[in-house]
């Protein structure tokens, strides 16, 4: 471990040397017992010249442990700020947060002016959540070096709750009636209240940073950054234009201003503007990948198509830009040239997104044999994502009707991997309506081997509901599956019908309607219309039942209810103009399986 000493350590080493010099003509002499030591802040005894001494060779010798305590003790008895310090930098060496916060605590006695062990101390209870606790740790931060502290504020305040961000807000606005043009303090209330959602205000904030500092990059750059999310578009590209002439090289907002010239509808100006950029920033992959994105969205894809393939031969151990080349073919219709681009990523974090763009693409039960093919191959390139591919697989062969295949697919994987929750989950999806107790066994395997996996509690609920009488353990599990995910429109679904099979139609509504609010899904709206009829809204029920057929004419939940409403089927018929009604309804609580896909476009703005 290299650490600076600090002064009264150094000085230990000095007396520590002077003393070895004195061995070399020693004599017998009588020994004098020492006085026990008095400790005094700031002031050597020979016991913390000793025990200082062995901390520090400690720490020489990789003894972390030892070296801390010795540091520790000598803080406590001491109250010197060096050896506090010291003894903070040895327990941050050793991630050891709990010695951090009692190191800081001393030093901060010790030196009650210096503002960094405040910030040490609030910076690890911001990373804990612990914002209140934090606060009056910033509070005196901000005495003595605001431009740190307001740093750390910032850096934390997405974690922060509402009403963490008011408070926090209020020291700002505290600490501005000292500071009444300070463009920092008025740069970080602007972040707290864009946080909070109070965007007028937040842009007001950054104008009177501006206003006392009209240079100032950061600020320029949270005002522009503001301007474009609420699509004024044009006093964004002023904001930037503006900072652009006092930082005509600043790599954001040159950044910011192509941005915002693709918005605007400049998508020429905005291409020269990238390709320069490019030009002059050689072999930084990360920023010519996102301005190719820009423009491919853009729909400049000749030029967008250009920079990739660029990318990979500057750099062919990188083969994301095969993921975005597939992308682009993909848009232009060329099938059979995307299959090739997204065949040839080989690893990273587009690996599995480009099998699920290749089994998009395959889109008819014809292309049965290549895509096994494609996954079986795969499997064996990248056994890493086996498990993904399997499942991926089996979705596939089920959404185009070849479910027995399906079946020996997933049979075959979890004789490899009995115990991977995606490929049960699928299965017991699949199976749910023929050999319901094997479905409710794979869910209960999941449940042993992750308890709060919600998605298991509330099918497993749902099942039961719709399988069995045993409607009180739904009830429960889906009960568990809602506390764990209060905002899912699956579970709230399941909730409200479980509780209408309960003979509860009036508290089953709420949950009904707020999953209706958040998924209008055949099956969810079916529910909804029925818990309505239950409940004598006869013509609420009607008015819904017929806007959905309109809208999914071929929703086997929507023609079920239909039925139960008493409504014949040539009336049916007259809303749905359809002739065959064979569409499945599934929802995320009984889909195949919880398997991650790739749906986004490009997604560079």
């Amino acid at each position: 471990m290299s650490m600076k000493l600090t002064p009264l350590i150094a000085l230990c080493s000095t007396l520590l040397l002077g003393g070895c010099s004195l061995m070399e003509n020693r004599q017998k002499i009588a020994v004098t017992p020492l006085p026990a030591p008095e400790y005094v802040p700031g002031e050597l005894n020979h016991e913390s010249l000793y025990e200082l001494l062995k901390a520090e060779l400690s720490g020489q010798r990789g003894l972390f442990p030892q070296a801390l305590e010795g540091y520790l003790q000598q803080a406590r008895l001491t109250g010197d700020a060096g050896v506090a310090e010291r003894a903070t930098r040895v327990a941050q060496y050793m991630r050891r947060p709990d010695a951090v916060m009692e190191a800081t605590r001393l030093w901060q006695q010790a030196a009650p002016d210096n503002a960094e062990p405040y910030q040490i101390e609030a910076s690890i209870l911001l990373h804990k959540g612990h914002f209140e606790d934090a606060l009056p740790l910033l509070r005196q931060a901000l005495r003595n070096n605001q431009r740190q502290t307001l740093a750390l504020i910032e850096s934390r305040v997405a974690q922060m709750p509402d009403e963490i961000l008011s408070a926090y807000q209020a020291l700002i606005i505290e600490q501005l009636s000292m500071q009444p043009d300070n463009a920092e303090l008025y740069r970080s209330n602007g972040v707290l209240l864009r946080r909070q959602g109070k965007l007028n205000q937040a842009l007001q904030a950054f104008n009177q940073a501006l206003k006392a500092s009209p240079k100032k990059l950061d600020v320029l750059v949270h005002k522009a950054d503001l301007l474009r999310a609420t699509n004024q578009t044009r006093q964004a590209l002023k904001t930037v234009a503006h900072g652009l002439k006092y930082w005509p090289d600043n790599r954001q907002l040159r950044l910011q201003s192509i941005q915002l010239q693709f918005d605007s509808q400049q998508p020429e100006q905005a291409t020269r503007d990238a390709k320069k950029m490019i030009s002059e920033t050689a072999r930084d992959y990360p920023l010519h990948l996102y301005l190719a994105l820009l423009m491919m969205d853009a729909d400049k894809l000749d030029d967008a198509e250009q920079v990739l393939e660029t990318l990979l031969d500057q750099n062919p151990s990188d083969s994301t830009p095969e993921f975005y080349l597939g992308h682009l073919a993909q848009k232009r219709g060329q099938r059979d040239n995307a299959l090739h681009h997204f065949l040839g990523v080989s690893g990273g974090e587009k690996l599995y997104p480009a099998f699920s763009r290749i089994a998009a693409l395959l889109d008819s039960a014809e292309h049965q044999q290549r895509l096994q093919e494609i996954t079986t191959d795969g499997r064996a390139l990248y056994p890493e994502i086996a498990q993904q591919l399997f499942a991926l697989e089996a979705e596939w062969l089920h959404l185009y009707d070849l479910t027995d295949s399906a079946l020996a697919v997933l049979e075959d994987a979890l004789q490899l991997y009995p115990q991977e929750i995606t490929l049960l989950y699928t299965r017991a999806m699949l199976i749910e309506g023929s050999d319901f107790p094997q479905a409710e066994q794979d869910l209960r395997t999941i449940l042993t081997l992750e308890p709060d996996h919600a998605m298991s509690l509330n099918a497993l609920g749902y099942l039961l509901s719709i399988h069995t009488d045993r409607l009180e353990e739904a009830r429960q599990l889906i009960s568990r599956a809602l506390t764990l995910t209060p905002d899912d429109p699956a579970t709230l679904d399941s909730m409200g019908w479980v509780l209408y099979r309960l003979g509860q139609a009036e508290a089953s509504l709420p949950y009904l309607e707020r999953a209706y609010d958040l998924l209008q899904d055949p099956e969810v709206i079916s529910h909804l219309v029925e818990v309505y009829a239950a409940l004598g809204q006869g013509k609420q029920a009607r008015t819904l039942l017929v806007e959905s057929l309109k809208q999914n004419p071929d929703a086997t939940a929507l023609q079920d209810v239909a039925e139960k409403l008493s409504m014949t089927p040539e009336e049916i018929e007259a809303i749905t103009g359809a002739n065959d009604t064979t569409t499945d309804n599934e929802t995320a609580r009984t889909a195949p399986a919880p398997v991650q896909t790739e749906t986004d476009e490009a997604g560079a703005q």
